[in-house]
């Protein structure tokens, strides 16, 4: 004859409180995607550099920056003979921030992904070139174009900029090829982890120049539909 039995009604209330713990969390953190962290927009008159904001896959964000603006050219702040052979070429660059071990072998199963979200590991990024003006995607992005002040984009180029791991010299660490014949990886600054994903750390970057972002930026989706500041901005893909 079996025995029916029953959890202890202490652990089965612990149980229940943690559930209605996590459900309660999973709620506020799909919320707070669509909290802006910007109510005020005022219409400003320079608003002539153009950048660009991607997403791939509903999965991760990069910022594309003009290879030269007023004030900043990153031609003297990168090697871009190390994304490919026509640096000359390039009229844009892609900067994409993350998990170094995970970026470089990429694996998708559950265990690497919370992997590379519960353990902070060394960071890259993934640095690419682009010919063309204004950049062109594959079907695979969502494209969003943005204007800034040539004071704002001074701000965002040195925040990118900020982010390269560098020596006593200045010299960037380049580690190898990226996922194009024409992008490479670097080491960066800083750790990968739940609390500092690639999305938070493109949306933290455009707060420097006070584009809109969502309070809780965790995640890909919850960035392009966000992203709103003083000057002009447009879907174009």
């Amino acid at each position: 004859m079996l025995v029916k039995r029953h959890l202890p009604p202490l652990c089965t209330n612990a149980l229940s409180v943690a559930l209605r713990a996590s459900f309660t969390l999973v709620a506020l953190l799909a919320l707070s995607m669509l909290v802006p962290t910007k109510w005020h927009y005022s219409q400003q008159a320079d608003c002539s550099v153009s950048i660009y904001l991607t997403s791939v896959d509903q999965f991760h964000t990069e910022i594309v920056l003009p290879v030269q603006a007023p004030g900043f050219d990153w031609r003297q702040h990168l090697n871009l003979a190390q994304l490919g052979s026509s640096p000359f070429s390039y009229r844009f660059i892609s900067f994409g921030w993350g998990d170094r071990r995970f970026f470089i072998h990429p694996a998708y199963d559950p265990i690497s992904i919370f992997d590379a979200l519960l353990m902070p590991s060394a960071a890259t990024l993934h640095i690419w070139g682009h010919s063309q003006s204004p950049p062109r995607f594959s079907a695979a992005f969502e494209v969003k174009e943005l204007h800034l002040s040539r004071r704002d984009y001074l701000k965002l180029a040195r925040f990118v900029n900020g982010s390269i791991l560098r020596d006593a010299t200045g010299k960037s660490h380049y580690i190898q090829a990226g996922f194009y014949p024409y992008s490479a990886f670097f080491e960066a600054k800083g750790n990968f982890s739940i609390l500092r994903t690639c999305n938070i750390w493109t949306a933290d970057a455009l707060k420097q120049v006070h584009i809109n972002t969502p309070m809780w930026a965790a995640l890909a989706p919850a960035i392009l539909p966000q992203a709103k500041g003083n000057c002009p901005s447009r879907r174009i893909q």
